[in-house]
């Protein structure tokens, strides 16, 4: 439903901020100073202010940013898990420019994810990155139970 919720000091849950616009907004990372926040969703990236709440596109020249199911913050970059039939079922590491919070390079991570799992979150620990993988959502309605869900570690380095 584009909302974004906050946990409050009390341990209450609350909506932080509505974004009607993002269809299938699923991924959220917070940069560590906490001066921008950063939405993923079907269309693309967006970054938001988190105190005023205003959000614009983040652009990258030639770089899909779309489809994005999970995503996390390291070093000036997003870790993004992409699964689409459009741009792949893929982890993608997005180097941003430190000023403007814009998408200066994409690289593809190697992913070495099982046949017939797909990738859906991630999270960082160091120099690497874990993605979760399951299987795919045609499966769930049926009769026949899905493999198992895999965790594959994969280096965030160069």
């Amino acid at each position: 439903r584009g909302e974004v919720f906050r946990i409050r000091p009390e341990n209450e849950l609350e909506i932080f901020r509505r974004f009607p616009d993002l269809i299938y907004l699923n991924g959220l990372a917070v940069t560590a100073d906490g001066g921008r926040l950063y939405l993923g969703h079907y269309g693309g990236l967006s970054v938001v202010s988190p105190s005023d709440g205003t959000i614009e596109a983040v652009g990258g020249k030639n770089m899909a940013l779309g489809m994005v199911d999970g995503m996390t913050w390291v070093d000036h970059r997003l870790v993004i898990v992409q699964n689409s039939r459009h741009v792949g079922f893929r982890v993608v590491r997005v180097d941003l420019d430190e000023n403007t919070g814009h998408a200066e390079r994409l690289d593809v991570l190697p992913s070495g994810l099982p046949e017939g799992l797909i990738p859906y979150t991630c999270a960082v620990s160091g120099d690497e990155v874990f993605v979760v993988a399951g299987a795919p959502f045609e499966l769930m309605d049926l009769d026949e139970e899905p493999p198992a869900p895999a965790v594959v570690r994969m280096s965030l380095a160069r």
